[in-house]
């Protein structure tokens, strides 16, 4: 009998969606890899200024995730979206070394509001592919990597190096990573709640 109740109550408990913030810098991403998500299409995006919010299932598993804009004069209003949330998401463009250091510390300081599951999605792999100068994808993951496990110590979380806007050979395997990177966060959050 207590299994039985067991699984009823998991399936009440999905059908709630699953709140998710996902914030990074600007020109990160964010919003081509929610669109990517959703509907698998690629977009032209203009800055997000404010929010996007959209659902969508996983696995059978309902989503809502606010794209929040990563512009320097918005930034403050990130731990507002948090508060009715149970994951992060935090894309960091993995091309762009020159703010490395202004993402990691961005990162830092909206995980000092909640310890939520967190997914960091590392965009844009594909320019450091085609890029021929400067450290591979693989050292720029790892620099990454060290300047989180400094301040991620309590957390559960995980890295997905990804390209929201691959060419047309790839574009399935790409789809299939972003799935895997949400599905495995929403795992994660349904460990918690």
């Amino acid at each position: 009998m207590g299994q039985l109740s067991s699984k009823i109550f998991s399936l009440f408990r999905s059908r709630k969606p699953q709140g998710i913030l996902m914030v990074g810098l600007d020109s990160a991403g964010k919003t081509s890899i929610l669109y990517k998500l959703k509907d698998n299409i690629e977009l032209t995006t203009v800055p997000t200024i404010g929010f996007n919010l959209e659902e969508c299932t996983i696995s059978n598993t309902k989503l809502r995730i606010w794209d929040v804009g990563g512009q320097e004069k918005i930034r403050h209003l990130w731990p507002t979206y948090f508060e009715n949330t149970n994951g992060l998401v935090y894309v960091i463009d993995i091309n762009c070394l020159e703010k490395f250091d202004e993402a990691i510390f961005n990162f830092k300081r909206i995980t000092e509001e909640r310890n939520v599951p967190v997914l960091i999605l590392l965009n844009k792999k594909d320019l450091v592919l085609n890029d021929n100068e400067g450290p591979s994808l693989q050292e720029r993951e790892n620099i990454i990597l060290d300047k989180v496990r400094e301040f991620l110590t309590d957390f559960t979380y995980k890295i997905f190096v990804i390209c929201a806007k691959p060419n047309e050979v790839n574009a399935d395997e790409e789809y299939l990573e972003i799935v895997n990177a949400f599905t495995w966060l929403s795992k994660e959050i349904q460990k918690i709640n």
